[in-house]
């Protein structure tokens, strides 16, 4: 029989939210939001943390406690957050004009991306990948997002 998978905005999770999702019995893995492009649902060193309505923890101990496999699911190289920009302005991606992309994002504002083929990037994402796996919490790591823009 198929896996079915389910990704969940951990920050719009309440306790009737997790609840109905763990009583309809409709998921076998769950991959809880856990990095956003602005911030971090954990206490984080490298991003700045954004509080949730019920502890990261908690919500991994109920989804495990129902037999749910639970993955942690980060945005990779979508990085909007100012503060974190301009702090790392060597990561973020150069178009082909030679345009920093934090300065003249495509599309949207908010679409700035860290470049994939700067060695830096790849330590920085192994260095997250690194602080979320010494939670001790995830059967595994979704990394989403990864792209040339």
């Amino acid at each position: 029989m198929p896996k079915i998978y389910c990704w969940v905005h951990t920050d719009r999770l309440d306790e009737v939210s997790l609840n109905e999702l763990v009583s309809q019995d409709i998921c076998d893995d769950v991959f809880l939001l856990v990095v956003t492009s602005y911030h971090a649902f954990y206490n984080s060193r490298i991003y700045p943390s954004k509080a949730i309505h019920i502890p990261l923890k908690e919500v991994v101990n109920v989804l495990r406690g129902s037999g749910i496999n639970v993955h942690a699911w980060i945005v990779t190289l979508l990085r909007s957050n100012e503060e974190f920009m301009f702090r790392n302005l060597d990561l973020y991606h150069v178009s082909k004009y030679g345009r920093l992309i934090i300065l003249n994002p495509p599309y949207r504002k908010d679409y700035t991306w860290l470049d994939p083929a700067n060695p830096g990037t790849v330590y920085h994402v192994v260095n997250v990948v690194n602080e979320i796996l010494d939670l001790g919490l995830f059967d595994s790591i979704h990394l989403d997002y990864i792209r040339y823009p």
